[in-house]
């Protein structure tokens, strides 16, 4: 994927997920923490929780960024988003259903 990423049709993509991983690293995962993980799918959320980013989303680039570009800041960030996905109540809900 490194070796890809400088491919014409994959460096216009790349240098999307890129930017949108730089515009996530720059909010603070803790802050979005609450009862539930943010859903972008506003019929079935509450309307205190419109307007925060969504982990499953902004986490997962960011971790793929990471990776790609061997980035620690990146991966620390995702690993803090995937730490508040697990201590949200609707989230271990889905784990304990699941596990």
């Amino acid at each position: 994927m490194r070796a890809k990423k400088a491919l014409p049709g994959w460096k216009d993509h790349f240098s999307i997920l890129e930017a949108r991983a730089q515009r996530a690293i720059q909010s603070d995962p803790e802050a979005q923490l609450t009862d539930f993980a943010p859903f972008t799918d506003k019929r079935y959320t509450r309307g205190r929780e419109h307007g925060r980013w969504n982990y499953y989303h902004e986490g997962v680039v960011v971790a793929f960024v990471g990776l790609i570009n061997q980035d620690a800041d990146m991966l620390r960030w995702a690993g803090r988003t995937l730490m508040c996905m697990t201590h949200t109540r609707g989230v271990k809900k889905v784990i304990r259903w699941s596990g």
